[in-house]
C-alpha cells in the first residue's frame, strides 16, 4: 500500500481527508473545494481511489486559511498569498489585514459613539420633554449641513429640503444621528412675531472616509430653553421671550430643535427652542 520509506508507508505518515477534516472541524466538501481553487492541495492523491491526503504540515496552513477567513479575506486573496509556499507573501498579506482591521476598529468605534450620543440625547429629549417653563441647559458646538429658508417654503419644500441634506450626508459619507431644527432670529422686543426662520440644518460630522464638503458651525455654550407642541407654541415662546428679557444679555444664537421624543409621527412633535447666549 503506496510507497515505502525505512519500512513505513507515505500513507502511515499522511493524515486522510476525513482525518483532517475532523481534526480541524471543517468539512470534507471544503477541502476538496481548497483543492480545487489551488488554496490547499493535498499532498498525495491515490491514483486508483482518487482518495486525498495531506501532510501533518499542512494542518498549519488550514490553521492560517480559518484565521484569515474569519478576518474578512476572500478564498481568493488567501489563495494568492499562500500559492507560492512563500512564508513572506503570507507576513505581507497579513500586514495588509492589519490596516484593514485597523478600519474596521475605527468604524465601529465611530459607530458605538454615534450609538451612545443617540441614547443620551433620547434619554435628555425625554426628560426635558416634560418642562412646562424655560429651563437652562449647556450644549456643545457641532457642525451642520444648512439650506437657506425661501420666504414661500411650505411643508413639502421642508421635507424636500431636509431630504436633500440627508443625501448629501450619505454621498459625502458623513456621520450624524440626524439633529435637524431650523436656524432663527429671535427678536425679543417683537412680542406679536418674535421667531423668523432662516435656514434648515442637520448637524454631520467627518469621518476618516468622508469627501470633503463646506459645513457652517452653531456655538455651545450655555442655553435657555423651552419646549412646545404647535397648539402652545405661541404661549410658550412668550414665556421664553419674558426669561431672556430677564437675562439681560443679547443671545447669540437660536436654533428651534426637533426633539428625541417621536420618531414615527411628525405632526404635533415636541420642538426645543434654544436661546445660546
Amino acid at each position: 500500500m503506496g510507497e515505502s520509506i525505512r519500512g513505513v508507508t507515505i500513507l502511515e505518515k499522511r493524515l486522510s481527508i476525513g482525518k483532517v477534516a475532523k481534526l480541524k472541524g471543517i468539512s470534507v466538501k471544503t477541502l476538496r473545494y481548497y483543492d480545487k481553487i489551488g488554496i490547499l492541495k493535498p499532498s498525495y492523491v491515490d491514483e486508483f481511489t482518487n482518495y486525498r491526503y495531506y501532510d501533518p504540515g499542512q494542518l498549519l496552513l488550514v490553521e492560517i486559511i480559518y484565521f484569515f477567513r474569519q478576518s474578512g479575506a476572500t478564498l481568493q486573496e488567501i489563495a494568492e498569498a499562500c500559492k507560492d509556499d512563500d512564508v513572506l507573501k503570507i507576513a505581507d498579506f497579513a500586514t495588509a489585514q492589519i490596516a484593514l482591521a485597523e478600519k474596521q476598529i475605527e468604524s465601529l468605534e465611530s459607530k458605538i459613539k454615534i450609538y451612545k450620543e443617540l441614547c443620551n440625547r433620547i434619554y435628555n429629549d425625554m426628560v426635558n420633554s416634560k418642562n412646562t417653563e424655560p429651563y437652562w441647559k449647556r450644549i456643545k458646538e457641532k457642525t451642520i449641513l444648512t439650506t437657506d429658508i425661501p420666504p414661500d417654503a411650505d411643508r413639502e419644500w421642508m421635507y424636500n429640503g431636509f431630504w436633500n441634506l440627508y443625501q448629501k450626508i450619505r454621498d459625502h459619507n458623513l456621520s450624524t444621528i440626524y439633529d435637524t431644527g431650523y436656524i432663527i432670529d429671535f427678536d425679543v422686543s417683537n412680542k406679536k412675531q418674535p421667531l423668523n426662520y432662516k435656514k434648515i440644518y442637520v448637524e454631520a460630522n467627518y469621518t476618516s472616509n468622508s469627501l470633503p464638503i463646506e459645513m457652517d458651525s452653531t456655538p455651545g455654550g450655555e442655553c435657555l430653553c423651552i419646549n412646545y407642541r404647535q397648539e402652545n407654541k405661541k404661549k410658550q415662546v412668550e414665556k421664553l421671550r419674558e426669561a431672556v428679557q430677564k437675562v439681560g444679555k443679547k443671545p447669540r444664537f437660536c436654533l428651534e430643535v426637533d426633539t428625541y421624543t417621536n420618531f414615527t409621527t411628525y405632526d404635533n412633535h415636541i420642538e426645543e427652542l434654544q436661546i445660546i447666549f
